[in-house]
């Protein structure tokens, strides 16, 4: 299938709404079960799925536990005699599942009930937004059937590969652009997520490596780089694909006083009256409140 293009100004704020609209009304949904009668049912608490079952009494002699069927695989929780599980990881992906519930007793299994669950769940976010050879590209997400691509804020094209072509898109863009990208599914049991939003420098830029370093202070996490005459820094935090932060200092220095564990990587350039500069990047670790990088 060829990606479509289009210039219809469709904001990508009007799509978040729509988002929004649809995240409020899918998550009833999503808490909901259609029991065939009353043994058993399912409950979402803080985001997660609790199967719920009526206690086996009959001939306890031989009970031995219970067994979960979830679509037809099962799960054996031998001496388990509690009236409820955590299904979450059972149910992952989305869609809708079929569960029962049985008795494991020294002759074989009894059934105690089943019910029909409906499992709604957030697409993951478009990651590693980046421009080569006239081609957006981003990471494939998983159950996504198409993305919406914007190019500041208008709809350019909807696709169903990794990419859009976007060199005719940006040939009339000055300095740089922002791109954001949102993942799409038919399923009714996969929301888009809010989207993903990356500048793209299009002007020809000098490479000059800065020297980073990166330390722990009482306020947080500091980043510092060697100064360089009057210029205006622009930098991108992303962690693991995903931008955290991004802006313009016209200092050397950066604190973040907030970074939870993983794996960063700061990328900064710059722009004086004349040229525009790419100093590079660093990537570092968080790890137990500590930074490590190389």
């Amino acid at each position: 299938m060829k990606p479509s293009l289009s210039r219809k100004s469709i904001s990508v704020f009007s799509v978040a709404i729509i988002v929004t609209i649809m995240v409020a009304v899918f998550s009833f949904s999503s808490s909901t079960a259609l029991a065939e009668d009353n043994s058993v049912s399912v409950s979402v608490e803080d985001g997660k799925y609790i199967l719920s079952w009526r206690e086996y009494s009959a001939d306890t002699s031989s009970f031995n536990g219970y067994v979960i069927s979830v679509d037809g695989s099962y799960t054996y929780l031998d001496g388990y005699y509690f009236t409820y599980f955590d299904v979450t990881d059972l149910v992952a992906g989305g869609g809708e599942h079929q569960i029962s519930v049985y008795a494991s007793l020294d002759g074989g299994l009894q059934r105690i009930g089943s019910c029909l669950v409906k499992v709604i769940v957030s697409l993951d976010k478009a990651r590693n937004i980046r421009l080569s050879s006239g081609f957006l590209f981003w990471d494939k997400v998983n159950n996504a059937d198409e993305y919406l691509v914007f190019i500041n804020n208008v709809l350019v094209g909807r696709t169903d590969e990794e990419k859009l072509y976007a060199d005719d898109l940006l040939s009339t863009a000055k300095d740089s652009v922002i791109v954001a990208i949102i993942p799409f599914s038919d399923s009714p049991y996969h929301l888009s997520p809010a989207p993903t939003y990356q500048t793209i420098n299009l002007a020809k830029v000098i490479e000059a490596d800065l020297n980073f370093f990166v330390f722990n202070t009482k306020d947080g996490v500091v980043i510092s780089w060697q100064p360089v005459g009057e210029i205006l820094f622009s930098y991108t935090l992303t962690k693991e694909g995903e931008t955290i932060s991004y802006g313009n200092v016209t200092s050397s220095t950066l604190t973040f006083d907030t970074l939870a564990e993983g794996t960063y990587s700061l990328a900064v350039f710059g722009e004086d009256k004349v040229f525009k500069y790419d100093f590079g990047a660093i990537t570092f670790s968080v790890e137990n409140g500590e930074v490590t990088y190389d």
